[in-house]
């Protein structure tokens, strides 16, 4: 699954953005690694503190580009039992390739019962250009995140589950209990 999460305005919040992703200041043992769009990992809220006034920089480097948001934020996720480590790699190949031309981070958590990555990607890319997806782009990215995890072992769809046969709305309790009992409930003879 891939969602969109947030929007962080300033670098203050991109450096809250980043310590909370990287469990920076929680107990040292369940803080996890940064990852950039550089290769490097960071563990130090100074080297943080340093990537957000960049990202900050960069975003408002003239008068036309002082508004909107810095950076925006998406998890990348799977169900339990998903090895998080190939996981962890599919996520960096998909934000390697998908966002070349701008910089971002990234970090694995699996204090959950689905292991997921946080993505944060800097609004504006290299080329000073600004980052505005859409539906498209977000289907586009579940697709290559679905082909980064297929790569890896990972079985993964990047289709609607309404078009996988799968109703997302959950069996009525009742529907259910009619069938366990051998009889048809009305909801499935109105279908």
């Amino acid at each position: 699954m891939v969602r969109m999460t947030g929007r962080q305005h300033g670098s203050g919040h991109v450096l809250a953005n980043m310590t909370y992703i990287s469990r920076l200041g929680h107990d040292p043992e369940k803080q996890v690694d940064l990852h950039t769009s550089e290769g490097d990992v960071l563990r130090e809220g100074r080297d943080m503190q340093e990537l957000a006034r960049d990202w900050q920089q960069w975003e408002t480097g003239d008068e036309a580009r002082r508004q909107g948001a810095t950076s925006l934020s998406m998890i990348l996720s799977m169900p339990a039992n998903t090895d998080p480590e190939r996981l962890k790699e599919a996520a960096l190949a998909f934000a390697r390739e998908e966002f070349a031309n701008r910089s971002w981070v990234a970090a694995l958590h699996v204090d959950r019962d689905h292991p997921h990555v946080h993505l944060t990607i800097a609004r504006r890319d290299h080329d000073g250009r600004r980052f505005h997806p859409d539906r498209d782009d977000l289907f586009r990215y579940r697709q290559r995140f679905a082909q980064k995890l297929r790569d890896r072992g990972i079985e993964a769809n990047a289709t609607p589950a309404r078009a996988r046969g799968i109703d997302p709305k959950h069996e009525p309790i009742a529907a259910r209990k009619i069938r366990e009992q051998g009889a048809v409930p009305q909801i499935d003879k109105s279908r």
